[in-house]
Parts: structure tokens; sequence; C-alpha cells
């Protein structure tokens, strides 16, 4: 396997390549905000996926603005009429990144490779345990928000 140094823009139109083409991708994490099942340095597996096959609890590289790639969990689907609104939230994050159109989504996680062990997120325990956490992860956070201890600035 070879290892490339892609910067955003670069990486974001070959990530698009390939996965439209039908093929997977593998690249490295970089960030804390999908811990403790994504860390820094794991090694993601990427497939292609059709925007109608997207279901709660999936996690996907999706393009978050021009050009920031971001890897998170999906935690809401809306339709309305022909559009499809997703809602993303890093699983390490109390707030989630607002909403997308399934046309930014460009492939959903598949495998996590660490320390020579594979975690298949295709397994059906997995699959389960993903619909639960996009189910159970923004009231939690929610809740944590509201119950941290504020700063409060001297007057």
């Amino acid at each position: 396997m070879s290892i490339i140094d892609l910067n955003h823009p670069q990486f974001l139109a070959i990530a698009r390549e390939i996965l439209v083409s039908g093929h997977s991708l593998q690249f490295r994490a970089r960030g804390g905000s999908m811990r403790p099942l994504i860390r820094d340095g794991d090694l993601l597996e990427i497939a292609p996926l059709q925007p109608n096959r997207l279901s709660r609890g999936d996690i996907l590289l999706y393009q978050h603005s021009s050009s920031q790639l971001l890897v998170h969990r999906l935690v809401g689907i809306e339709k309305t009429g022909q559009q499809t609104r997703l809602l993303m939230q890093g699983d390490a994050v109390v707030h989630t990144d607002g909403w997308s159109t399934s046309e930014q989504v460009l492939g959903r996680v598949v495998s996590i490779h660490r320390a020579n062990r594979k975690i298949s997120l295709k397994q059906p325990s997995q699959r389960w345990l993903a619909a639960a956490l996009a189910h159970l992860l923004p009231p939690l956070k929610n809740i944590y928000s509201f119950a941290r201890p504020r700063l409060r600035t001297p007057n």
C-alpha cells in the first residue's frame, strides 16, 4: 500500500473520484471528535454508498464545508420531497455539525484498523450499537451541556 500526503482539496478530489467509481479507499483519521470508537491515527476504510441507503448511526465521510471533510455519525435524517437533509455529529462533540445534504456524502466507514486489529462496522451487533448511539447521543449531550458547571466571570 502506498502512502500519499495530500492537502484537503487534493484529498477531496481524489476521494470523490475513487468512491464515485465504486472503489473503497483508506486513510488515517486525524482528530478526536469520534472518540472512543475512532482514534487519531486509526486507518479508516471508506466504501461508496447510495444516498438512499443511509441509516441513522452510519459513520460517514462527508464534505462539511467547501473543502473540509469530516467523518461523523449520522444522527438525524429529514426527507422533504426530493431533498434529504442529514444531521451529523461527532461522538465526542457536544453540538451537531448542522444540516447537510445527501449530495455532500462521499462514503461510509466500513472498518477501522488499529494496532493489527480490524473493527468491522458491517457486523449486525455493530450496526445495532451504531443505531442506538445515534438515538442516545444527542439527548445525552444536551443533558451534559445543561448540567455542566458554567464558568462565571467576576462582576
